[in-house]
């Protein structure tokens, strides 16, 4: 038990320090995945193409079918860069999204956030909130 205590408290630790340095809940979401570095940004730019897409099945048609990673190849990335987590993943968002809004849930709270000289961007924080990028 102390150790999930101790787990919670170094999570919430960390968190906090993250935010303090980068300011990241000020941010718009495109600015957000600017932040994610190298392999990071990459898994998570397909992830986001499944739960973008019109349906599951057509977003893992997508990432099966791409013709944007490699210029003049169609490659299957799901097979290339090893994408079941990310499959699985989103999978797994889009059925939590569905039940949620069927139950009319609402799981996320947004802000404008004025940002001095350059333009408010509205600002979410919760477990819905991918569906806006």
């Amino acid at each position: 038990m102390n150790g999930v205590a101790v787990s919670v408290l170094n999570t919430r630790h960390l968190s906090t320090l993250f935010e303090n340095d980068r300011h990241f809940s000020h941010l718009a979401d495109f600015e957000r995945e600017m932040a994610y570095r190298t392999e990071m940004g990459l898994y998570f730019s397909y992830y986001k193409t499944i739960i973008n897409a019109p349906s599951f099945l057509h977003g893992l048609k997508e990432i099966t079918n791409d013709n944007v990673t490699e210029y003049g190849h169609t490659i299957n990335t799901l097979k290339r860069f090893n994408l079941y987590p990310e499959v699985i993943l989103s999978f797994a968002y889009r059925q939590f999204k569905a039940l949620t809004n069927g139950l009319g849930w609402k799981l996320e709270r947004c802000w404008t956030v004025n940002r001095g000289e350059m333009a408010p961007v509205e600002s979410c924080e919760g477990t819905l909130t991918m569906t806006e990028i």
